[in-house]
């Protein structure tokens, strides 16, 4: 399941650099995951998904995205990407 970054992000860019994938962007001043890159940190060494233990707003602004439909679309297009 991807995650999404909320308007409680205080700027700092601690998540953009310790995500190992490399997933979180920043467009105009608006950071966003990209949920094509976004493993979750799954298959990793980590055991949780390390933009949010990087976070310093105490798990405030990301977040696990709870919008079904984008959810099956990502993981939809990660398995066909695999083909």
């Amino acid at each position: 399941m991807a995650y999404k970054i909320t308007n409680k992000c205080i700027e700092c860019n601690l998540c953009l650099d310790v995500c190992p994938t490399g997933a979180i962007k920043t467009i105009s001043g608006q950071r966003w995951i990209d949920p094509n890159l976004c493993t979750n940190c799954v298959g990793s060494v980590f055991t949780v998904p390390q933009c949010q233990a990087g976070c310093p707003t105490c798990d405030g602004c990301v977040k696990v995205s709870t919008d079904y439909w984008e959810s099956w679309f990502t993981t939809y297009n990660k398995l066909i990407a695999k083909l």
